[in-house]
């Protein structure tokens, strides 16, 4: 386990395949609002995306603050969300999804990249056995891809958008590749920023985000403001 950062709300990062916690090292930009703490992932075998993510949940001191998954990371947030709410116990007030693969992208995984090793062969080969062990998730769900993502296309990103709850936003990073991650440039930080300063959790009462508190009023303008944005590596 790794951290950067001594205070503001928890952002519980997770890595891609056949990455480490290093993925996230360049994150300590996000600044003294937001703290990063970065996970291995662990799995021995091939054990199943949701088996790792509920083991996670189970065993992590504190579960609460926001999730941030890459690729298969991506994943791995998702369920451990999802095993909050299945198990009832505490979980993220967000959940922030970069480059999630769906249905069509766990069939072209191989266009990812990197050396072939053991563990990436592993971690591919899970995330094309992954089902989602829910529909739908009560709290916000943020995709985030590139738009020059040649693995997760838009349908796969929009497919993800609607398994979260009220609030859920579809984000486009312009010049930005699958591992935008690595590098992460203003967009992405503002946008991590914000979904950290909003204090939304589950909560069925409201139709729409945007009846409660409007801290996520400013994302309106990043989503507006990135035809300018810069590329990410």
């Amino acid at each position: 386990m790794g951290s950067t950062g001594v205070q503001g709300t928890m952002l519980h990062c997770f890595h891609h395949a056949g990455g480490d916690r290093r993925a996230f090292r360049h994150w300590a930009r996000l600044g003294p609002q937001v703290r990063v703490v970065a996970y291995d992932d662990d799995a021995s075998g091939p054990e199943p995306i949701v088996a790792t993510a509920r083991r996670w949940w189970r065993g992590v001191p504190d579960p609460s603050g926001v999730y941030y998954g890459h690729s298969m990371g991506a994943l791995v947030a998702y369920e451990a969300a999802a095993a909050a709410e299945s198990l009832g116990g505490v979980g993220p007030r967000a959940v922030v999804l970069g480059a999630p693969p769906g249905r069509h992208a766990r069939r072209c995984l191989d266009r990812v990249g990197g050396r072939p090793t053991d563990r990436l062969t592993r971690d591919l080969a899970r995330v094309r056995r992954y089902v989602p062990s829910r529909a739908a998730l009560r709290v916000p769900v943020h995709v985030v891809r590139g738009t020059l993502d040649d693995v997760v296309g838009e349908a796969d990103a929009l497919e993800w958008t609607a398994r979260g709850g009220p609030g859920s936003r579809h984000h486009r990073l312009p010049g930005a590749g699958h591992l935008f991650h690595h590098v992460p440039d203003d967009v992405l930080t503002d946008l991590v920023r914000a979904v950290a300063a909003t204090p939304t959790g589950p909560d069925p009462v409201g139709p729409d985000a945007s009846d409660g508190p409007d801290a996520l009023a400013g994302l309106d303008a990043l989503d507006a403001d990135r035809g300018s944005a810069g590329a990410v590596a």
